[in-house]
């Protein structure tokens, strides 16, 4: 289909309201696709290898700082889980040796 016709398909999206697509006479669908000669904005081809390997680097570099940073708060919470464990160790030691002195 031609782009042309492609929009105006796109457009209408009979599709969506379950019309009945345009009668055959009035359109051939089969004819030859037709090579789209808009022109379009920058492509990342147009962009140097360089400049794409530098965001590529800069990307990376930030997931980076993102994962140790993730890591140091789980360690963080490695740690304030450990404590409150040995806290409540801690205290059932101390239940279990009131309720032995009562017994």
């Amino acid at each position: 289909m031609c782009t042309e016709c492609n929009d105006r398909f796109e457009k209408e999206k009979p599709w969506l309201l379950d019309r009945v697509g345009a009668p055959k006479h009035l359109h051939d669908w089969v004819h030859t696709m037709v090579l789209n000669t808009q022109a379009e904005e920058e492509t990342e081809s147009d962009v140097s290898t360089n400049e794409r390997l530098d965001k590529l680097e800069a990307k990376l570099d930030k997931q980076v700082e993102e994962n140790r940073a993730f890591e140091a708060s789980i360690r963080a919470f490695e740690t304030s889980v450990t404590a409150r464990l040995q806290k409540l160790e801690e205290l059932l030691e101390r239940l279990v040796f009131a309720v032995t002195r009562v017994i």
